[in-house]
């Protein structure tokens, strides 16, 4: 059966909103640029000045005699850095091509999805086979002026964040820092009314939680809301960061007391340094949303800011 025109516009249409979610993944995946630099012993001034130009403009960047301590090991300290990097910088030189060590941090970083950025020493040298569709530049100039640009994912960082917010409580306004549910590395919010849920357990109180005594900070957010009639509804969200996957996943559940239970997860892809950006906003949100006026006359001086005052320690 041949393929309408309102047919093909609209495949054409899914395969433009797959592209644009694609760039919006990449922008997430490539937050916070820090930069693994690739080359030759032979060119060791030009990584220099690489290195420096970075410093310079406050690019984190991985330089093995910069980041390779005396006795560490040199292969899992490399497979770090290109892990952890979002850009890594070739230096293309008649030697760096003919380095085994090159070969291998290029092979490896194109592995991991790495945004591959080749700079020319020779500008006539005939580029290999897996760099040659890439473009390049000549000049340490063309390298400040890409790390100049603002980075493409600080859109992206509002969008996300916008998205993650929307599963707190509506009543987010009435919470408050809580000492007793809290320890070192462990912030807890509480809300100041509970909300029962019949024929379940619980205390009824809404908990909100940003847990960073792991490796990376995890979100935890655990409600209670009225529904029609009798019914409630227990929302229960888990918000962190796969670092092996490279993506945050989200797991959502709800629960009502008439034992209807659902529950949906998600991934989204990003890097590490855009989701612990993400971490410090929410908890920059959630400060101001139950901060207390200062103008409040009901309120003792020594206690107005508490909240924001307890988590920025």
């Amino acid at each position: 059966m041949p393929i309408t025109r309102a047919d093909w516009i609209r495949i054409k249409m899914m395969d433009r909103y797959q592209e644009q979610l694609e760039a919006k993944a990449r922008l997430r995946t490539q937050f916070g640029r820090s930069v693994f630099i690739s080359y030759s012993r032979f060119d060791q001034d030009v990584a220099n000045e690489i290195s420096a130009l970075l410093t310079s403009m406050n690019i984190d960047h991985f330089l093995d005699r910069k980041d390779i301590d005396w006795g560490e090991d040199i292969t899992q300290e490399v497979k770090a850095g290109l892990r952890t990097c979002t850009h890594t910088l070739l230096v293309v030189s008649p030697a760096s091509l003919k380095s085994s060590w090159v070969a291998y941090e290029i092979g490896q970083a194109a592995a991991l999805g790495k945004v591959i950025l080749p700079l020319l020493t020779h500008p006539s040298l005939e580029l290999p086979g897996f760099i040659a569709g890439l473009n390049y530049k000549v000049r340490l100039a063309d390298v400040r002026a890409f790390f100049e640009t603002p980075d493409g994912g600080t859109e992206e960082l509002a969008s996300t964040l916008s998205s993650l917010l929307s599963f707190f409580p509506p009543d987010l306004h009435t919470y408050s820092y809580c000492v007793e549910d809290s320890s070192p590395g462990r912030e807890t919010w509480r809300s100041q009314a509970k909300v029962p849920m019949p024929g379940r357990g619980g205390d009824g109180y809404g908990r909100i939680t940003i847990d960073a005594t792991g490796t990376l900070p995890t979100l935890s957010i655990s409600y209670n809301e009225k529904g029609a009639s009798y019914v409630v509804h227990h929302r229960s969200h888990k918000i962190s960061f796969d670092e092996q996957h490279n993506w945050i996943s989200v797991f959502l559940r709800d629960v009502n007391n008439d034992g209807d239970s659902s529950h949906t997860s998600d991934e989204i892809a990003a890097n590490s340094a855009f989701w612990l950006k993400l971490v410090e906003l929410i908890r920059s949100h959630i400060c101001k949303a139950i901060e207390t006026p200062r103008s409040d006359p009901d309120v003792p001086p020594e206690e107005r800011g508490k909240a924001s005052l307890q988590v920025s320690q």
